[in-house]
């Protein structure tokens, strides 16, 4: 997976070595130039959509973890509390929302990257 870009990076400092002190600010520019141009602009749009894509996808995916990690602690709760006491403090606890997930509210990562 790595290869191409090791080769790239290979390629670039063979190119550097090679070249004149006086050529280097036109390489630079033309490296810049190459960074605004067209097509590297619709990659870069590309890689913004499909980041955030997968952002959502993982934030769904953190979600229904957590939410089921809740559920399996409360059922083990429930039924702990079921041989302890009566039913009454068991199904008491049901009502509130298991998992407090508002804080990813605008940002994914900060339901992702939250323990």
């Amino acid at each position: 997976i790595y290869a191409p870009l090791s080769i790239l990076q290979l390629v670039s400092l063979y190119v550097l070595y090679h070249l004149r002190f006086a050529d280097l600010p036109k390489m630079y520019l033309a490296g810049f130039g190459l960074l605004i141009s067209i097509p590297c602009f619709v990659v870069w749009c590309l890689c913004l959509v499909c980041a955030n894509r997968y952002a959502k996808q993982d934030l769904q995916l953190v979600e229904n973890q957590r939410l089921e990690r809740a559920k399996a602690a409360l059922r083990k709760e429930q039924a702990h509390n079921f041989g302890l006491a009566d039913s009454s403090n068991a199904s008491s606890g049901a009502t509130a929302p298991l998992v407090d997930c508002t804080e990813a509210a605008f940002r994914e990562y900060e339901l992702i990257y939250t323990a």
